[in-house]
């Protein structure tokens, strides 16, 4: 197309890609001066109303402005203007800008002012006068910025302090106090940071001071609760099943609506300090058990596993109970029977409970089983409780082992299994008691066991490490670390439950799924 005599005419048709003669000439004549009537002569010469200099100078001003107009009209704009000189670029730039502009009372008011560093920022200002505002107050060069609430709602321009010059507004209705929210939003443009230790705010009071009761409400009322306006429609289910990159769904969890189930349900994720704790007892378990594995089976093994040796145990319905060994059986199968601190519900198999109940009675030991002579001693199975502890008697295979500590309690442990000795006893459970609740001190099979086997003192190197990052984190100073703990591997094993269904339930676990995936192949 070309621009000729205020017209657009095109000179290809772009259906057929044919170039079209007629209207070439049709453009010729437009742009070609008329001829001069006769009898006219000094007259001034006739113009057409627009007249196409772009082939020999670009344009004068008028010409580019009527020609920006008819684009504007058509709508056609924006536009890339191809000019093949610098010079001719930037002439053809400076013919639009006129200086007409440049004298607007506004422009030459708030260039005056920000030579003096002072600035307006409101919505009656022109958007490149606001612009020019905001860059100058984020440099710092405008001092005192005079500005309406705009400027606190879609800027972060911070400055040292801020005044207000009235708390009452008008809200389009009436007037009004402000509000604690917008209050608020205001003055927290107060002190920047990285800057000010502090943010200054000021309510100016020229001719009176507001009443307690505005003042009192406006500065620590509670802030009005944003409620979300938006709704799903009809019409926007319809839009944006024809969108590709954005589903329903997707614009649901991006509403603010749906702000405050998110944010509930983050609070319900696990503190990141338990979640490291966690780990971080997991894998210490793993080195300590380890541990144990290699200590036992090799020939130091009588030595560690030995009558009061104070270890850790668990089962499949008892998990990192504290125990004293009282007898070390000897045979095809390795075990040991032990006391045990347990829960107040716990209940012992059924195949160690049959064998004998307690027996022993004092004014300290509160028996659960039916009586026997005083002479009997503890029987596997036996249960009952001493200074505020639960205790039962079990015989374990060494694989329930988790943990070989240094402290061992007297010998005479041994002597329960065949007579009754609350003095003993009570011995037992205070080193049990006073164990439970620290952080063991594991076996040193150097130091305890004179063993220099480099795998052992390898692993026992790494628990010690690991005992260091667990004293590090703030969990373990707290006395309930343990309970939490425990809570915590409940969520877990709910979560692989889940984890197991959902895996159960997918496509994947279709009887003719793997069949499928053969024949993609």
């Amino acid at each position: 197309m070309v621009v000729a005599g205020g017209e657009i005419i095109p000179i290809v048709d772009a259906s057929t890609n044919q170039f079209l003669p007629a209207s070439h000439t049709y453009a010729t004549q437009k742009v070609k001066p008329k001829e001069k009537p006769k009898g006219t002569k000094g007259a001034p010469p006739s113009s057409s109303s627009f007249r196409s200099n772009m082939g020999r100078g670009g344009g004068d001003k008028a010409d580019w402005t009527k020609f920006i107009r008819l684009l504007q009209d058509k709508t056609l704009l924006p536009v890339v203007v191809f000019a093949f000189s610098k010079r001719l670029c930037e002439e053809s730039a400076n013919r639009l800008a006129g200086g007409t502009d440049q004298q607007l009372p506004q422009v030459l008011q708030v260039r005056d002012m920000l030579l003096r560093g002072i600035g307006v920022h409101h919505g009656g200002l022109l958007p490149i006068l606001k612009e020019m505002v905001e860059i100058l107050f984020g440099r710092g060069l405008v001092k005192v910025l005079f500005s309406t609430e705009t400027f606190a709602m879609g800027v972060n321009m911070p400055a040292r302090t801020v005044v207000f010059n009235g708390i009452r507004k008008h809200d389009g209705k009436s007037f009004r106090d402000l509000l604690p929210g917008e209050y608020t939003q205001m003055a927290g443009r107060a002190g920047r940071r990285g800057l000010d230790a502090i943010g200054t705010v000021i309510i100016a009071c020229w001719g009176e001071v507001s009443d307690t009761t505005s003042l009192r409400t406006m500065l620590l009322g509670l802030p009005t609760k944003l409620e979300s306006q938006f709704r799903l429609t009809y019409n926007m289910i319809l839009n944006l099943l024809r969108v590709e990159d954005m589903t329903v769904e997707d614009m649901i969890k991006r509403s603010f609506s749906e702000f405050r189930t998110q944010k509930a349900l983050a609070s319900k994720n696990i503190p990141h300090a338990i979640q490291k704790a966690k780990k971080l007892t997991t894998r210490t378990k793993l080195m300590e058990k380890h541990l144990v594995g290699l200590i036992l089976s090799s020939k130091f093994a009588a030595a560690a596993l030995c009558i009061g040796r104070v270890l850790v145990v668990s089962t499949a319905d008892l998990a990192d109970a504290v125990a004293i060994v009282l007898q070390v059986n000897k045979g095809t199968v390795k075990s040991f029977v032990a006391l045990a601190l347990c829960p107040a519900s716990y209940s012992p198999p059924a195949a160690a409970a049959d064998t004998a109940p307690s027996h022993l009675r004092s004014g300290m030991l509160i028996p659960l089983g039916r009586r026997e002579p005083k002479s009997a001693g503890l029987k596997v199975g036996d249960t009952g409780s001493l200074l505020g502890k639960h205790y039962v008697v079990l015989e374990l295979p060494e694989s329930c082992v988790d943990l070989l500590t240094q402290d061992k309690g007297s010998t005479a442990v041994r002597n329960l299994l065949e007579v009754s000795d609350v003095s003993v006893l009570s011995r037992a459970m205070e080193l049990l008691v006073d164990m439970e609740p620290k952080i063991k001190y594991i076996l040193d099979p150097r130091a305890d066991l004179k063993m220099n086997d480099i795998d052992v003192v390898g692993v026992y190197s790494n628990i010690q490490h690991m005992y260091g990052l667990m004293q590090q984190n703030v969990c373990f100073n707290s006395p309930f670390v343990l309970p939490v703990l425990g809570q915590f591997a409940k969520i877990a094993k709910l979560r692989e439950y889940v984890a197991g269904m959902t895996a159960a339930l997918s496509n994947h676990s279709l009887s003719l799924f793997p069949d499928f995936q053969q024949r993609l192949k």
